[in-house]
């Protein structure tokens, strides 16, 4: 019989260890230090505001219900890529679909919503750790508080858009490379860490190469005269973040394309002509940069914008230099985005706002330290962050509540017919129709459901929720497109496509053989009088008014 062995205690080590590095009689600190009480109260106040009505008021809007059909057609298919052709990166898309599959019963709109909310709350927390990493715990606390409450975070950090994951990665990019140009002697690995933050920012979205300025400010800043060290971390950096645009250019699947759409910039008519741009630069800023300044009162606040102003002008007057890198790293994308984007949505100059905040908490920490040379500590922190309470946080949080209760009259007018019209990117009678159909399939058996093979909603809201679940295939009929009488169901049989995004061939179906098929549109496409030219059978089986009552998402049965 062979004696045990005793295998050595690694917990034991451990403790011994650590007794040795502390002087005897020394207390331990507590995990919980007041530090991580504050930072644990700010992602709580993130995510409570981010959750509060999240699926209350929006309906499924526009390219939300795009990017939820992008995760059906990955999990059903196996095109990891598809989103690149339309010109998008895939990796926001690979979470919804891996969602999908992790918890296939759960609500794919919820369950979307639920990601920007931790992308927001990642992003708070980030926020932080890139201020304190900057000046002190004061910056990044205030930085980090204006974030959680911030009212345009309470669109996109609560919305299925990949704004709220470009917003976490370019934080995490910013963090990242304080991190590596922080490093005395040089480490690869830490600019390796910043490339990749870098790779899987434009594995987001490809506008995230705006971030570029990230790694070429703060190096200039950190490494200016180790100019050998600097060079090579930029080429470290550069190619742990190459792989990924490389990956995009090998796996984009073998399918028609747009003229317009473009691997890197999505859509080549989103940006100005470059003869248009170099024979007049300003042809889009005059038109772009009053438009942004609309959505100022609405998702800043006025005081609070007056009051980022003032902590820019503060902060340049007092010489600070990470002040100065803030604004270079936030204001430049907005810069670059006035001059050449044909059109600014509110959704585009997000992920690039958050160091205007940030720049708000540096003001803060340096108004502080100002103050208390001339009155004792506890006043002057006192009286700093009664500035900050007046002029920033507080009118942002009044803001915010406006926003959060009733965001139809206090978002962007811009954005009201978007989100709340009764267009058919506003997914009034979606979820009702749904609803319908799932319970119609589970109560009299499978069936066949035609939608129209038209981008977002409703068509690409209704795949993530009914194909091929409850017995209900869904199939786009792309065929109506032919002409406007083509029948809505043929008689003969039809050849399918993949989707509207592949359309390539997807084998044939034969409507002689089924035994039960609806159609559902939406009348901003088809009246009733259009289905019945197409299809003179269609029996209208149910209605979902959209606001105002003129329009409708209807459903018929064409068998």
């Amino acid at each position: 019989m062979q004696s045990a062995v005793a295998l050595p205690d690694k917990s034991s080590k451990k403790r011994k260890r650590r007794n040795r590095e502390e002087p005897a009689g020394a207390a331990r600190a507590p995990w919980w230090t007041r530090e991580r009480i504050a930072l644990a109260a700010l992602l709580t106040l993130a995510a409570a505001l981010r959750i509060y009505r999240l699926m209350a008021d929006y309906p499924v809007v526009s390219d939300e219900s795009i990017y939820l059909r992008w995760g059906e057609i990955i999990e059903h298919q196996g095109q990891w890529f598809i989103s690149l052709l339309d010109g998008k990166q895939p990796l926001s898309y690979w979470f919804y679909a891996l969602e999908r599959m992790i918890a296939p019963s759960a609500d794919p709109l919820w369950m979307g919503r639920m990601t920007s909310v931790a992308a927001g709350v990642g992003t708070t927390a980030l926020i932080f750790f890139i201020g304190r990493r900057l000046d002190g715990f004061a910056a990044g606390f205030a930085g980090a508080l204006l974030y959680a409450v911030f009212p345009w975070a309470m669109m996109y950090d609560r919305l299925v858009y990949t704004e709220a994951l470009v917003n976490v990665t370019g934080a995490a990019l910013v963090w990242a490379c304080l991190y590596a140009f922080d490093a005395e002697p040089r480490s690869p690995g830490r600019d390796a860490l910043a490339g990749l933050a870098f790779g899987l920012g434009f594995w987001m979205k490809s506008t995230a190469l705006l971030f570029a300025v990230v790694p070429l400010v703060i190096g200039i800043w950190k490494r200016r005269r180790q100019p050998a060290d600097l060079a090579k971390s930029w080429a470290t950096m550069a190619a742990a973040a190459a792989p990924f645009p490389l990956l995009s250019w090998v796996f984009k699947p073998v399918a028609p394309m747009f003229e317009t759409a473009s691997t890197v910039l999505h859509h080549t008519t989103f940006f100005v002509d470059p003869a248009e741009f170099l024979a007049n630069p300003f042809t889009r800023f005059v038109q772009n940069a009053p438009r942004f300044g609309e959505y100022i009162p609405y998702l800043v606040s006025t005081p609070a914008a007056i009051g980022v102003v003032l902590s820019l002008g503060y902060l340049l007057w007092r010489r600070s230099v990470p002040g100065l890198i803030v604004a270079l790293i936030g204001f430049t994308p907005l810069l670059v985005q006035c001059f050449v984007l044909t059109f600014m949505p509110t959704r585009y100059p997000y992920p690039h706002l958050w160091p205007a905040l940030l720049l708000a908490g540096l003001a803060t920490a340096e108004l502080g330290r100002q103050i208390r040379e001339k009155m004792a500590e506890p006043q002057a922190w006192r009286a700093a962050w009664a500035v900050f309470a007046v002029l920033l946080a507080g009118p942002m949080l009044v803001r915010t509540a406006f926003v959060l209760q009733d965001p139809k009259d206090n978002i962007s007018p811009h954005d009201t017919g978007l989100y709340f019209g009764s267009y058919s990117h506003a997914g009034f009678g979606v979820a009702e129709a749904i609803s319908y159909l799932r319970s119609e399939a589970l109560r009299n058996g499978p069936m066949i459901l035609l939608v129209d093979p038209i981008w977002s909603v409703p068509a690409d809201a209704i795949f993530p929720y009914l194909n091929l679940k409850y017995g209900i295939h869904v199939y786009e009929a792309w065929w109506t497109q032919i002409s406007p009488t083509h029948a809505i169901m043929p008689e003969a049989e039809v050849d399918l496509m993949r989707s509207h995004y592949e359309r390539i061939p997807a084998g044939k179906l034969d409507f002689r053989t089924a035994k039960r098929v609806f159609y559902l549109t939406d009348t901003n496409y088809y009246t009733p009088e259009a289905v019945h030219v197409r299809q003179p059978t269609a029996q209208p089986v149910i209605r979902f008014l959209k606001p105002g009552g003129q329009h409708s998402i209807d459903i018929y049965r064409l068998k």
